[in-house]
């Protein structure tokens, strides 16, 4: 482990910036909370795809997808390009539609009226993140104001924490979105990800437009999110083409090719 990667995970073990979820006993028809799991499966399994595929214009551009992620997996996704591995990731986070097969979340089918609930703890990171205009620091505060986040708060100190953990000064919450650099923009995009406390992260070329001490620290905090709670349903899949990349951040690997996998 190098030095930049080992001061960056010391750093950040502490962090905590995201409130506690809480389930209404009022719901009718809940997801299954944080450490509730199903006991008509695997106990580890928290998110799953059964045979799901996606058609356009008569073309299967995702066909009979099976795969299953683990409470504390570190799975990586490779292809060539145009192989479909975004498109598998906005699939698992229902963000796409499919034609055939089912999304699961802890052994159960996503009922429709519970989508923005399961995107709330299966979140998709784009390789080029749309950002909304404004400071960072507005950027970072306004998923708090949708419902869905309701119970959450914005923490300022554990967001600098993070801050310091990814090179970043607390100068950084004052940059203007138009000022921000490709590699800025995946970096606010991954901050407002993990100061939402997600379960599922789905990550889509993470560091593409980072220089490499900086993708060393992102993998640092992704790895130091998930080890704070990896037997509860946290899990991460990771798109990468950077095969070092894939040996660091992975315990198991997925290929895929032509909207198929290959393991």
């Amino acid at each position: 482990m190098s030095r930049v990667l080992q001061n960056t995970r010391e750093a950040s073990l502490d962090i905590d910036i995201a409130g506690h979820r809480h389930r209404n006993p009022q719901d009718p028809n809940p997801l299954p909370c944080r450490g509730l799991f199903t006991t008509t499966m695997d106990a580890k399994t928290v998110l799953k795809a059964v045979g799901i595929g996606r058609k356009v214009d008569g073309r299967w551009l995702l066909n009979d997808i099976s795969l299953s992620i683990d409470a504390g997996q570190r799975l990586a996704l490779v292809g060539p390009s145009g192989s479909g591995k975004t498109l598998i990731l906005r699939a698992l986070s229902m963000l796409d539609p499919i034609d055939t097969g089912e999304i699961h979340w802890r052994g159960s089918p996503v009922p429709g009226n519970r989508v923005p609930e399961f995107r709330a703890r299966v979140m998709f990171l784009p390789q080029q993140p749309m950002l909304p205009e404004g400071t960072v620091e507005e950027i970072l505060r306004q998923p708090f104001s949708l419902k869905v986040h309701g119970r959450k708060q914005f923490h300022r100190p554990g967001t600098l924490a993070l801050l310091a953990s990814l090179g970043q000064s607390d100068a950084f919450l004052s940059k203007q979105r138009a000022d921000l650099s490709g590699g800025q923009i995946q970096l606010t995009a991954l901050l407002r990800a993990i100061q939402l406390d997600p379960e599922v992260l789905l990550l889509d070329e993470p560091t593409a437009a980072l220089d490499p001490e900086t993708a060393e620290m992102v993998e640092s905090v992704v790895a130091t999110w998930l080890e704070r709670q990896p037997n509860e349903g946290r899990a991460t899949v990771w798109v990468t083409h950077d095969r070092e990349q894939v040996r660091r951040v992975s315990t198991s690997m997925i290929h895929i090719r032509d909207g198929k996998l290959w393991e």
